[in-house]
């Protein structure tokens, strides 16, 4: 029996490995992202694959899928499980605070604090929420426990979802079907590691750093994370 799983920000890196493990897995994928890949889009056509590609910019709250929306993706499933995987984050605006671009600012917020905080409330309102095994992953970062200077946002944002994420366990803790995680998948090969290696013109005093990681080959693949994450947190 398969799982249903919600996942955002699917289109690269980790999200990107998650989505293709997940669906060689055959399990029921319900994608939020701003876009899609061709191969996604081809994959999710074939009658085989039981895939939902939900476009929606998670910088506006009104393009979230709604309770809707998620029924309408679970009625008449057989599943095992209902999963959430907040994996969507933005690294920008790096830089100084005083200098950063207020919808910048916004927009962090939103897409890393504010997006996985109506989604888990969205799904907890869900009649299957109430009788189906259910796991909400918030893929975080060493930055919510360790000061980045330049980081200001990053840092705060990922913080409070872990703060937001505990406070969840505390309240299903009686509830032997329900689980919520904070998991932190280190330092990846991906679109933010770029990003924050072309952050030259900004203060941010541990740039040399992130450049070193890249260079000596310390990043890891986002397969690899991601069959990690399957491995540790969704074993068939």
């Amino acid at each position: 029996m398969s799982k249903a799983v919600f996942v955002t920000g699917t289109s690269n890196g980790l999200g990107k490995a998650l989505f293709e493990l997940l669906a060689a897995e055959n399990h029921s994928l319900f994608c939020i992202a701003r876009r899609f890949l061709p191969e996604q889009i081809e994959l999710a056509s074939q009658s085989n694959h039981d895939i939902r590609l939900f476009q929606a910019d998670l910088r506006d709250s009104a393009q979230l899928p709604t309770a809707s929306d998620m029924n309408a993706f679970l009625q008449d499933k057989e599943i095992s499980e209902v999963v959430l995987i907040h994996n969507a984050a933005v690294i920008e605006p790096i830089g100084a605070v005083g200098t950063l671009d207020p919808q910048q600012i916004t927009e962090a917020i939103q897409v890393n604090l504010t997006a996985p905080i109506l989604l888990s409330n969205t799904l907890f309102s869900l009649q299957a929420a109430e009788t189906l095994p259910v796991k909400v992953l918030f893929i975080s970062s060493g930055a919510a426990k360790n000061l980045k200077d330049g980081w200001a946002l990053y840092c705060s944002t990922k913080a409070g979802g872990e703060m937001f994420f505990n406070v969840l366990a505390e309240q299903v803790k009686d509830q032997k079907r329900i689980s919520v995680h904070n998991v932190n998948p280190g330092v990846m090969d991906t679109e933010m590691q770029k990003t924050i290696r072309s952050a030259t013109d900004v203060h941010f005093p541990t740039l040399e750093r992130f450049v070193r990681l890249k260079e000596e080959g310390q990043l890891a693949q986002p397969h690899d994370v991601a069959r990690s994450i399957i491995r540790d947190y969704l074993p068939a």
